[in-house]
């Protein structure tokens, strides 16, 4: 073969490229042959490029290479536009197809968003989505993007054998940037070990940088050329790795790659520099505006996701910023938000899209944890710092695991149908991954009443709940869908049992670091069954070498108090069962006749009590002693018992209180009070949270502090001057959280659309508000999709119905919406 193609080169070049052309199987070698070995491309790298992309285009062009351009023009049915850091671009609210999606400017001009809901913003990054049917509704796309298609082949419309040559030449130069990269490789670590070499890596780094902008600038002739590009980098062909033999410390034996795309992921995690890096992503970018990679590149993303979600260092920059943020973690938002995509990676095994999030999840929170099983357990301050990589890694793969939970109510609702599919296998499925991760936040940031806290350690945990908050609506829409649809051969209550089943086992196990006593007396009080059988198996796990013993005060815990005992606002175990418990009640009540009553719903036979049996406390009351509490803190903060613990705890309740978190912790928290109310019985529940409160009715003196021998030295004057905290401000707190239990509809008996109206409401009778500080401040109750199918819930037919809007008087002021006069009488005082 090689004298086959010394013969080649010595011909005439439009000869030679016509004769190779019509012999594709000769074309490899020979562009092998006129690269040379790896010591003739160290030489001249920049040189060797040079004569493969002339040859390639020779090839090509049959041999004129200006007639290239006959089979690649420079349409494209995709914008595709790579954005920079801050650049201007628009955002519709009724073209995207989800809230990750933009168009740029040029794009937005040329075309017709007269009456949408649309405005300009700065980007971080990405690519223009006009043309993708997936990102961006088909009437929103500019006159010069009509679409891409998601099936077919572009490469058709070429002649057969200039197809093939093209999609064969476009591999071997990708192939060639690879070894050159291997290449820098050998040579950087030979140089740092003090061994010569002709070359440094710096001349071969610029050969590849001359290699993919010349791909890059391929890319741009048009579809047809990003898809012959597509298929060099993902078809199936085993690439190796080059030998590390050269590198002094290297033993390890080659690595084969099936794809390019793979062998490209690899070497990123090898010290490239910046602008490598940022070439590379550069040309990843502009292929993704192509179905077909779109898909190969989520797949080859799938099996190298738990390192992609770290940052990588780069060569040559200050040690202050060595690190980049993301990484190919970034190009999550391009993949994980197609439907199709997303649909097609769904499988029970390992390789499944939902297992692999949730492995590179853990991945990151193992390594940013001291333990595996707290995060309260983390180093209070270099240890935080040092990991800041990791808490980057945590949100990139949370982020993605809200996008594909956000597609469809189906993809959640995956989550048991894999669990139930494992049946009595007990193989672990997405479910266990999903709640251990759950798990590793339930109590965390524990707060003591002491002169100083730990403000690292709380940090993260809000940050790490703050991650799943978002996800708290798509749970909610799956479990419906579960209800609604059922699985495999279950009807939708015994799915729904399996589900509660599993969810109140993670729960009550963090139950057990906090009550393992009560915990284990309430379980064994329950009448036989197999939700008493399988919680006793997973108690008895737990403490495999002595039953626990009750704690003091047990059964009902008379002396636990927040002043004097720990306590955590991180409950998101909690929280999700509760929206699950929520959104079943509200899925089945729907059309059901008689109405379903919460013990049909919340497991009866674990949780309610028999009163006529009523010898320990009851598991519902163990359940809801964590949201007790921190209704319990909220009032004694406010009335000043936590002033010792300088702003930390103050800080925590107004984040808990906040818009943002409000949807997913204190709302669910009540919601867990009101399911206490109707378990436990009004008498019961009263006497509780009077109990946690450490207050007691006296006859003509309303409020009085409780007798209680722990907590009556904590609440007196320790210091000369303090003054005695009156029991009265905190009674008033018990009678609103009781009124809250009582009136809050929330979670039971209030749609989108009330809960919306309700707050509008509220939010007015305190002032009157511009549109955009009422759509900044409202709870994010809905979807897209709810909104779409049901327009009477949209903000602004609800802000028309409530408000009247007061046009601005002058140029330099806004336009105001005030609350319409007989809406007053709907304001509650304990909203």
């Amino acid at each position: 073969m090689d004298a086959e193609c010394k013969r080649l080169l010595a011909q005439d070049p439009p000869e030679a490229a016509r004769f190779l052309l019509a012999h594709s199987d000769v074309i490899l070698p020979f562009l092998r042959f006129v690269a040379g070995d790896i010591f003739e491309m160290a030489s001249s790298p920049e040189e060797t490029v040079a004569k493969c992309t002339l040859w390639i285009l020779r090839i090509i062009g049959d041999g004129d290479p200006s007639a290239v351009f006959e089979h690649f023009t420079s349409q494209s049915a995709a914008c595709g536009k790579i954005w920079k850091a801050n650049e201007l671009a628009y955002k519709c609210n009724t073209c995207q197809g989800d809230p990750t999606c933009a168009i740029c400017v040029e794009c937005f001009n040329e075309g017709n968003h007269e009456g949408h809901d649309y405005r300009m913003i700065r980007t971080g990054g990405g690519i223009c989505d006009c043309g993708d049917p997936n990102a961006w509704k088909p009437e929103g796309f500019c006159r010069k993007h009509r679409g891409v298609t998601t099936s077919g082949d572009p490469t058709e419309s070429l002649p057969p054998r200039v197809r093939e040559a093209v999609i064969l030449c476009c591999r071997f130069l990708l192939q060639c940037v690879t070894e050159l990269l291997d290449l820098a490789a050998i040579v950087r670590d030979s140089l740092s070990a003090g061994l010569g070499f002709p070359i440094t890596d710096d001349e071969l780094l610029k050969a590849v940088l001359t290699a993919l902008q010349w791909t890059q600038t391929f890319c741009s002739r048009g579809d047809v050329a990003k898809r012959v590009v597509a298929l060099a980098l993902t078809s199936e062909h085993e690439f190796t790795s080059r030998p590390k033999a050269l590198r002094p410390d290297a033993s390890s034996s080659p690595v084969s790659f099936p794809t390019l795309l793979l062998k490209m992921f690899d070497l990123e995690r090898d010290n490239l520099t910046d602008s490598v890096i940022q070439k590379l992503h550069d040309l990843y970018h502009s292929l993704l505006t192509d179905y077909f990679f779109k898909r190969s590149f989520a797949r080859a993303l799938l099996q190298v996701y738990d390192l992609a979600i770290f940052p990588v260092e780069s060569l040559r920059t200050p040690p202050t910023v060595r690190l980049r943020r993301q990484g190919l973690g970034e190009y999550g938002v391009q993949v994980f938000t197609v439907p199709a995509i997303v649909e097609e990676s769904l499988t029970s095994d390992d390789t499944g899209i939902l297992q692999t999030i949730l492995r590179g999840f853990r991945k990151a929170a193992d390594k940013l944890t001291v333990t595996v099983h707290s995060l309260q357990k983390l180093a209070c301050d270099n240890n935080v710092s040092a990991h800041s990589e990791n808490r980057t890694s945590l949100w990139r793969a949370s982020v993605d695991l809200r996008y594909c939970f956000g597609i469809s109510p189906a993809i959640p609702a995956e989550l048991l149908r894999q669990a139930q599919k494992a049946g009595a296998s007990a193989s672990r499925t997405a479910l266990d991954d999903y709640l251990e991760v759950l798990a590793l936040a339930q109590g965390s940031a524990i707060v003591r009443r002491v002169e100083s806290s730990d403000v690292n350690s709380c940090q993260v945990a809000l940050e790490y709940e703050l991650m799943f908050a978002p996800i708290g609506h798509p749970w909610v829409e799956g479990v419906k869908h579960l209800v609604n649809k059922g699985t495999r051969g279950k009807s939708s209550r015994e799915a729904l049992a399996d589900l509660l089943h599993v969810q109140l086992t993670y729960v009550l196990k963090a139950l057990c670091e906090s009550f393992p006593g009560s915990v284990w007396h309430a379980i064994s009080a329950l009448p036989p069954s197999p939700t008493r059988s399988a919680l006793i198996n997973l108690l008895e796990e737990e403490h495999s070498s002595t039953t626990p013993t009750p704690e003091p005060g047990a059964p009902w815990l008379a002396h636990y108090s927040v002043l004097v005992h720990p306590f955590t606002l991180f409950l998101p175990l909690h929280r999700f069962l509760g929206a699950t418990v929520a959104a079943a009640c509200a899925a089945l009540a729907a059309g059901s006749s008689p109405p379903v009553t919460l013990q049909e719903v919340l497991l009866p036979e674990a949780l309610t009590p028999d009163y006529r049996l009523l010898t320990v406390e009851p598991l519902v009351a163990l359940l809801v002693e964590h949201p007790l509490a921190l209704q319990v803190v909220r009032v004694q903060v406010h009335n000043g018992l936590w002033n010792r613990n300088d702003h930390n705890i103050q800080f925590q309740i107004e984040v808990y209180e906040s818009v943002y978190m409000r949807g997913f912790s204190f709302v669910y928290d009540l919601f867990w009070l009101q399911c206490g109310a109707v378990l436990l019985g009004p008498s019961y529940f009263v006497c509780l949270v009077a109990e946690r409160f450490k207050l007691e009715w006296q006859k003509g003196k309303l409020f009085i502090w409780k007798q209680d021998p722990v907590q009556c030295p904590v609440i007196s004057p320790t210091r000369p001057g303090e003054l005695v905290i009156e029991p009265r401000l905190c009674g008033e707190g018990l009678l609103a959280t009781l009124l809250g239990v009582v009136l809050d509809r929330s979670n039971c008996g209030h749609t989108t659309a009330d809960r919306m109206r309700r707050f509008l409401i509220h939010r007015l009778a305190i002032k009157d508000c511009t549109h955009s500080e009422l759509v900044d401040s409202t709870p994010k109750y809905q979807t897209p999709e709810e909104e779409e199918e049901d327009l009477k819930t949209s903000l602004d037919e609800l802000l028309a119905a409530v408000a009247t809007f007061v046009p601005p008087s002058s140029a330099s002021t806004r336009g105001l919406y005030k609350l319409k006069q007989e809406f007053w009488k709907e304001v509650d005082l304990y909203y």
